[in-house]
């Protein structure tokens, strides 16, 4: 009896375990009304060329021209896939037209495609501040913790799932580009059995000289497999990432150069 009560008991603990398992594995597959790992086609609203807009069964035409001119060091595609509140004018030379369902909240929205014309990464973001840097106050990381917590409510993902993650990338064969900052809130699992990564990170720019700060709010959900290309992307280019813990607004605003 007691040994029968001792499996029953691991047979439960095994089944809670599973369970916690798959609810971790499935949140959210899409963002701005686009999901993630679908077919581009889907989202397609209109195109033009040269001032004339084409039916959306012309427009793939476009992102298949687009396969054939990127570099061929790059997997991905996304140089059109862009739209901007703010400067229409600046999206409609994108040459696509999607089906966003655009939140007040972002300013400008983002698609990276793999070469199969499926959607790999999904974002959008909004300048929060662009101050000097003398006078920087740090608006954009309450946004991000009150981004996060509404994200986690809709979605019901535990808050504490979110793993905080800062760091610093310098561009030393850049220089035109001064540090950035980073203070991300990342979350990993699965859709359609395929890893991907929901981020909504802060990022700090530091420019002209260390005059300016520029603060920006990013939401994304990518595929894991092509944001660790990314980043192994920006490595060859010569982007040198450092880890921070519990990034201050001192350590955005010092000026290291030199030292």
């Amino acid at each position: 009896m007691l040994l029968f009560m001792k499996k029953l008991l691991g047979i439960v603990v095994l089944g809670l375990f599973w369970c916690s398992v798959a609810f971790s594995k499935n949140y959210h597959s899409q963002i701005f009304g686009i999901k993630i790992f679908d077919d581009v086609n889907n989202y397609i609203e209109e195109c033009d060329i040269g001032g004339t807009y084409l039916v959306t069964e012309n427009c793939i035409d476009l992102l298949i021209k687009e396969l054939e001119l990127k570099p061929k060091d790059r997997e991905y595609i996304g140089s059109r896939l862009y739209y901007s509140n703010k400067s229409e004018e600046l999206s409609k030379k994108k040459n696509i037209v999607f089906k966003w369902k655009k939140n007040p909240l972002f300013e400008n929205y983002y698609l990276t495609l793999d070469n199969n014309l499926k959607i790999v990464s999904i974002g959008a973001s909004i300048e929060v501040f662009d101050q000097d840097i003398n006078e920087f106050e740090n608006i954009c990381r309450l946004k991000k913790k009150n981004l996060v917590n509404r994200v986690s409510k809709i979605h019901n993902i535990p808050r504490n799932k979110f793993v905080e993650y800062d760091y610093k990338n310098t561009y030393p064969n850049r220089e035109d580009f001064g540090p950035v900052f980073v203070e991300g809130s990342e979350l990993e699992y699965f859709v359609k059995n395929e890893p991907v990564i929901l981020r909504i990170i802060c990022n700090y720019q530091i420019y002209n000289n260390y005059e300016n700060v520029l603060s920006n709010l990013y939401y994304q959900l990518s595929s894991l497999v092509f944001w660790r290309d990314a980043t192994e992307y920006a490595n060859k280019k010569g982007r040198i990432k450092k880890e921070l813990k519990n990034l201050t607004d001192d350590e955005i605003v010092s000026n290291d150069t030199g030292l």
